[in-house]
């Protein structure tokens, strides 16, 4: 089992040997983006059903794109290592290909909105820059016909209140980065966590990290899995003895509470 494998990972060792497969020389990191966005009628502003998603694909298909099914559904397109997918909502993504840098990446992604423009030209459909659609009710949004969607549709409520919002009401963009060890994978995601949120407009102090300033070099870290997924379990150390957020789920330590327990919402 290799990390470009379809196997199920049925044990721990097969879940470290995932991450060590996937380790690069330094002379090979890439970086691949994500790029989601809503697509909208003009007219009305709702979501685009799975007719007009086909339509898209259809005028790509003159572009070079190739399509991709699933059973007898148009699901996606496919050109060299490109790929046209959408989400749970028809939300729009193109998952762009490995480059050696993010200026790379800008470029095949301006590449490619005008090539979407260009289909918009011929269809009543636009799309906008944003994370949420606030036009749309949740009971009105259509449905990708995704057999994994639906799946995933009866079963993510039952792990939050807001899932199905995230899954058809939001766009955002995923960065996928190479890695030269196990190491390398957990020094990423604490230079992420020690990222300061964006400054908001008229906000007077300079934003601070959420959890704190986190040593760069964890105490212990190991690869786990549940029914949620794979993730890095780690004991972290921050210059912060209080913090509401370490009680939340994932949080990156642990402290002490003096008193009580924790609030039904931290759980």
């Amino acid at each position: 089992m290799t990390n470009k494998s379809n196997s199920f990972i049925e044990n721990k060792t097969q879940l470290i040997q995932y991450f060590k497969d996937g380790i690069k020389k330094d002379t090979d990191l890439r970086i691949g983006v994500e790029h989601e966005k809503f697509l909208f009628n003009k007219t009305d502003l709702k979501r685009i059903n799975y007719d007009q998603i086909k339509k898209i694909f259809e005028i790509l298909k003159d572009k070079g794109w190739e399509p991709q099914l699933e059973k007898d559904k148009l699901i996606g397109l496919k050109r060299q290592n490109q790929k046209i997918t959408t989400e749970p909502g028809f939300q729009y993504e193109l998952s762009g290909a490995p480059f050696k840098n993010i200026h790379s990446v800008c470029s095949e992604n301006s590449s490619h909105f005008n090539e979407l423009k260009e289909v918009f030209k011929s269809t009543n459909i636009t799309t906008s820059s944003i994370a949420y659609d606030p036009f749309n009710k949740l009971i009105d949004i259509p449905k990708s016909p995704k057999e994994r969607y639906k799946i995933m549709t009866t079963e993510m409520p039952k792990r939050g209140k807001l899932s199905l919002d995230m899954m058809y009401k939001t766009a955002g963009i995923q960065i996928n980065y190479d890695y030269t060890s196990e190491e390398d994978i957990v020094k990423r995601c604490i230079e992420f966590l020690n990222q300061p949120p964006p400054r908001k407009k008229y906000q007077k102090k300079k934003s601070q990290p959420l959890y704190g300033n986190i040593d760069e070099t964890p105490v212990r870290f190991s690869f786990k899995q549940d029914d949620d997924g794979t993730f890095i379990e780690a004991l972290l150390i921050t210059d912060q003895k209080k913090n509401k957020k370490f009680w939340g789920a994932g949080g990156v330590g642990t402290v002490k509470r003096k008193r009580g327990r924790p609030r039904k919402d931290e759980q």
